[in-house]
């Protein structure tokens, strides 16, 4: 029997909305009750008042619940907050407290993240993993974190062992496919892309690795169609109207290529640059109309 998600969704709000009514009565009786605020605090954060939860949880840390959890759940309502600083204090207190606290690990190192601290979000991340090894999205960002500071080997292994956890969640192939495109890993990257497209055909993104995998073959034509595929389902995807451009100026078709290339700029002016330099317009750069379509959008 198929659940309709909207309704679970309300329920859950009624329940929490609950949770809090029942917890804003407990505190008002029971002032000095500090797993009462403790237990608001997780209800308000339940129930996406994060404001109220940083609140009730200050209350119950000064009355005596000073322990890992309660500050790191401060830290994720600080954390939703997007006070990194404030959150990243609440999760080190946290760490202290209990040492293979995972959980403020792993949000320390996503709050490092936010501010730019990426070589001691890897850290963090590493070490929750090293207390909690079979969480696939841990994985998941480190191999995001790993990729953004470079190390690319290192990123699509990390990427690799979240799909052996979640083998069913196709993002972690789309993310590992753009990696391994980094890296020169033509066949990798389309291998991935085919396991996206066997789960949702018409995925934009992987659908241009399978172009890129066949224009770096040289079979122009299955790039063609790779790339045209994406615009019957996204037309102002700009990559496809762009690698599209490519492929025409290649076959030497002047005026296809220059219409894919105008809508290209309409979506993105920015794509002049690349058209610039892209050698696969090297037979066109010097053609009086690739030169005019160029300055009518610099």
């Amino acid at each position: 029997m198929k659940v309709n998600p909207d309704i679970v969704d309300r329920v859950k709000r009624l329940y929490n909305r609950i949770r809090v009514n029942v917890g804003e009565r407990a505190v008002r009786i029971h002032s000095k009750d500090g797993p009462a605020y403790y237990d608001l605090g997780k209800a308000k954060a339940d129930l996406g008042d994060h404001r109220g939860s940083v609140l009730a949880f200050d209350r119950a840390i000064d009355l005596g619940m000073d322990f890992a959890a309660a500050f790191c759940f401060r830290g994720e309502s600080k954390y939703a907050l997007q006070d990194y600083d404030g959150a990243i204090s609440d999760f080190t207190q946290s760490i202290a407290l209990e040492p293979s606290a995972a959980r403020a690990l792993y949000f320390r190192s996503e709050c490092k993240a936010k501010i730019g601290q990426y070589e001691d979000a890897i850290l963090d991340m590493a070490e929750s993993i090293r207390f909690q090894p079979d969480v696939w999205s841990s994985h998941a960002n480190l191999a995001r974190l790993r990729w953004w500071v470079g190390d690319l080997n290192g990123a699509i292994s990390d990427y690799t062992e979240a799909i052996r956890l979640a083998p069913d969640d196709v993002d972690n192939y789309l993310q590992r496919a753009f990696v391994r495109s980094l890296a020169g890993d033509a066949a990798g990257a389309r291998e991935d892309s085919e396991r996206v497209l066997k789960a949702d055909p018409a995925n934009s993104d992987a659908l241009v690795f399978r172009g890129n995998y066949y224009a770096g073959l040289n079979e122009d034509q299955a790039a063609i169609a790779a790339y045209e595929a994406i615009i019957h389902v996204d037309p102002n995807y700009s990559v496809a109207h762009f690698n599209l451009a490519c492929m025409h100026a290649r076959a030497g078709n002047l005026a296809t290529s220059l219409g894919f290339l105008r809508q290209t700029f309409e979506l993105e002016r920015e794509a002049t640059e690349n058209a610039k330099t892209d050698p696969d317009f090297d037979s066109i750069r010097e053609t009086p109309e690739f030169i005019a379509l160029l300055k009518e959008f610099e």
